[in-house]
Order: structure tokens, then C-alpha cells, then sequence
């Protein structure tokens, strides 16, 4: 039986892959798009009022965070964070 803040994570975590999944499907397609507007320019969104530099990063960025999760693969994965044999050793059936 999940407790309410597994359950909860459980829903979080699903659309949080789901979102990532769809800003890797995005990503070039907003690559190309910036490589069409070209490195130096300046463009600003009419209804935001927000201001765009396309830029050139001089480095990778990395998020570290202090808590994180690893999970089993899904069907369509090449493989989980989280081993088959770790979880069926934690007593979970697969």
C-alpha cells in the first residue's frame, strides 16, 4: 500500500519525465530556429514585452540537486537508473 505522499510522487515524477521527454523532442527544432536567427541577435516578444539575445554559451551548465530518484527502466528504455536486480533484491516482483 503507497502512503498519499508516495501516490503524489508517484504523479509528479510521471509528468516530469513526460515533460522532459517533450522538451528533448523540442530541442532541435529550438536549435535550429536559433541558428536561423543568428548569434548576436536581439528580438523582443510583442505580448511578453521580454527581450531575446541568441547567444553562444561559453560552457555546460550543470543542475546538481541534493535529493533526486532513480527508477527501473521503462519498456521503450534501454535501461533504469535503478537496477532490476537492486529492486527485486529490495523484495519488489518485476
Amino acid at each position: 500500500m503507497l502512503t498519499d505522499v508516495q501516490q503524489k510522487f508517484l504523479e509528479v515524477s510521471a509528468k516530469y519525465e513526460e515533460l522532459k521527454a517533450e522538451m528533448k523532442l523540442l530541442k532541435p527544432e529550438l536549435k535550429s530556429l536559433l541558428e536561423e536567427i543568428g548569434v548576436g541577435t536581439y528580438f523582443q516578444d510583442p505580448s511578453t514585452r521580454l527581450v531575446y539575445k541568441v547567444t553562444e554559451p561559453t560552457g555546460s551548465f550543470i543542475e546538481f540537486s541534493k535529493i533526486s530518484y532513480d527508477r527501473t527502466k521503462k519498456e521503450d528504455e534501454k535501461r533504469g537508473s535503478l537496477s532490476k536486480k537492486e529492486a527485486t533484491e529490495a523484495g519488489f516482483e518485476l
